[in-house]
């Protein structure tokens, strides 16, 4: 008996994704309206905290100009990239 109902892993958006800008600088994004349990975004943000990287709310900020001058597309979506 097959399992039904469950999307291939590959479609589902993830609720967090660590990012690294062409500098080397280190995001790690969490996306709101991928599904979640609790408090996935304070786990998140101490997820950040022990990376040392910058925590961002792809629903709050979409962009970001990083300090090498990069703008940074962080919108929710299949994958996250550089603009220039």
């Amino acid at each position: 008996m097959a399992i039904t109902g469950i999307p291939p892993y590959s479609h589902a958006t993830p609720i967090e994704c660590s990012v690294r800008c062409a500098c080397g600088r280190r995001y790690l994004i969490f996306n709101p309206g991928a599904q979640s349990i609790g408090d996935a975004e304070g786990r998140a943000r101490e997820r950040a905290a022990e990376m040392h990287c910058s925590f961002i709310n792809s629903a709050r900020a979409p962009f970001k100009l990083c300090a090498c001058g990069a703008c940074l597309d962080f919108s929710p979506g299949e994958s996250y990239e550089m603009v220039m």
